[in-house]
């Protein structure tokens, strides 16, 4: 549809008046924020997976992969950007046809990917982190220090470095190119169950069975915050784009902020109606953040106004939802903004 007068030797030219109420209107439109919940939310893919039980599950940082660990040892590795056709046409086959990874002799408890996504750490029960190539579909470097159980492996947002935590209670860094460990993180007093690198990777973070959580110095491996506060085993963690607040979820299902910068908690965001699985942030400071748990939903939260939480004024428990969605009988494992877009990926396992 173009607007404007004819002109029988030029066609048509643009009526100056038009196009400069129009280019009016369109100034007005951008000051108005877009109605979110009107945006379609569609599941997008789904991956059979009927033989075994899923474990863990990662989703790579541009969305293009999904990274499942199995109790059977194995990884899966899926690329979202295949069509249908690429696939079996039946789902029985269609299971085999993910990327297989081998090597564990125990159940995959924690998968991510480095950088690119070419290269996938795996992080199992027999207390091993190993490092594969999925252009090639091998393992290229097994990573060996805890003597017990391990329950994840969190990958920098930069260069080639890694957390991997656990059963014994620490955490360790490691380099891709080294066999041996960089730093050791003590003070737990039980199971490491998260970690997660701060925005300027000079810090990691931690969160325990004991219902702590804590940050650490990359660079001396010592204990620069302990911060108290949640009623059950910390589940997980992340931390704000802008480094200033992290949030923390737990196992009785609250999603709790924290000041990065004093350590002290900030409030309880909200609450979930079973233990939360996951948080996250955007890539960019948008004043919001995700959850999942395993009461099969994903909640959204205003973070802007919860870290403006006065104390003073207004309850702890009060609650700075923003949406949720409930899916039909899914248990939330994994959620990501993917880099550079406003789509958040989910993940989850379908309990019949």
């Amino acid at each position: 549809l173009r607007l404007g007068t004819h002109d029988a030797g030029a066609g048509y030219t643009v009526d100056l008046a038009v196009e400069k109420r129009m280019q009016e209107i369109e100034r007005l439109s951008a000051l108005v924020p877009s109605p979110q919940s009107d945006a379609p939310w569609v599941a997008l893919h789904t991956f059979y997976n009927s033989s075994v039980n899923l474990s863990s599950l990662s989703i790579s940082n541009d969305g293009s992969q999904i990274i499942g660990g199995y109790d059977d040892s194995v990884v899966r590795v899926w690329d979202v950007n295949k069509s249908r056709t690429d696939y079996a046409a039946s789902s029985e086959e269609a299971y085999t046809f993910s990327l297989s990874l081998k090597g564990h002799s125990g159940p995959i408890m924690g998968v991510d990917t480095i950088q690119d996504s070419r290269f996938v750490l795996s992080a199992s029960e027999d207390g091993n982190v190993m490092l594969f190539d999925i252009e090639f579909g091998s393992r290229l470097a097994t990573y060996s220090a805890h003597n017990l159980p391990l329950w994840g492996v969190r990958a920098a947002p930069v260069d080639y470095y890694f957390v991997s935590y656990g059963r014994d209670g620490t955490a360790r860094l490691w380099c891709t190119d080294q066999l041996a460990y960089m730093r050791l993180f003590v003070g737990h007093l039980a199971d490491v169950n998260c970690a997660e690198f701060h925005p300027n990777c000079q810090y990691v973070m931690t969160g325990s069975d004991d219902k702590t959580l804590r940050m650490f110095d990359v660079s001396t491996g010592q204990c620069v915050r302990l911060m108290t506060g949640h009623s059950a085993p910390v589940t997980c963690v992340a931390v704000a784009p802008d480094g200033q607040n992290a949030l923390s979820g737990d196992e009785d299902g609250n999603v709790v902020m924290w000041d990065l910068a004093s350590g002290n908690k900030v409030c309880t965001v909200g609450k979930h109606a079973g233990a939360v699985t996951c948080v996250s942030y955007p890539g960019s400071t948008s004043g919001s953040a995700c959850s999942g748990g395993k009461d099969h939903v994903l909640r959204f939260w205003n973070t802007k106004e919860a870290s403006s939480h006065n104390s003073q004024v207004m309850k702890d428990d009060s609650s700075y939802a923003a949406r949720s969605f409930a899916t039909r009988n899914t248990s939330v494992l994994s959620a990501k903004f993917v880099k550079g877009t406003s789509l958040l990926v989910a993940g989850g396992l379908y309990q019949e």
